[in-house]
């Protein structure tokens, strides 16, 4: 199947602002489109500004809600920093996971991939 790299603050972690080695609450949702993304076979890698010593906290955060079984792995760092991200394999998530999951159903079918 398909490789689904997802940012963390904000997306799958509810986010304000920064503050090292704290993390937001999983998102609305994102529990079951995580556990439906596996169950399709796909792959779940995380991508962060966070710095690297901040991964075992992440994945210990992940792990206090039950979430760390779906992620594959995690980068932390190699993100660039940005307000807005234009990308040819993107899906914009707007605290929607119903709308992700269909719009990435759709993304992979376009690209032959579903």
């Amino acid at each position: 199947m398909s490789v689904i790299i997802l940012d963390v603050d904000g997306t799958l972690l509810e986010y304000d602002h920064y503050t090292a080695y704290q993390f937001g609450d999983p998102m609305p949702g994102v529990r079951e489109f995580l556990k439906e993304m596996k169950a399709q076979g796909h792959t779940i890698r995380l991508q962060t500004t966070r710095c690297d010593i901040e991964r075992d906290d992440l994945l210990r955060h992940l792990e206090h809600y039950d979430l760390a079984r779906f992620i594959d792995d995690v980068q932390c760092g190699g993100k660039l920093c940005g307000e807005v991200y234009i990308d040819d394999r993107a899906v914009r998530f707007a605290g929607d996971w119903n709308g992700v999951m269909l719009d990435m159903v759709k993304l992979l079918r376009e690209k032959g991939k579903a």
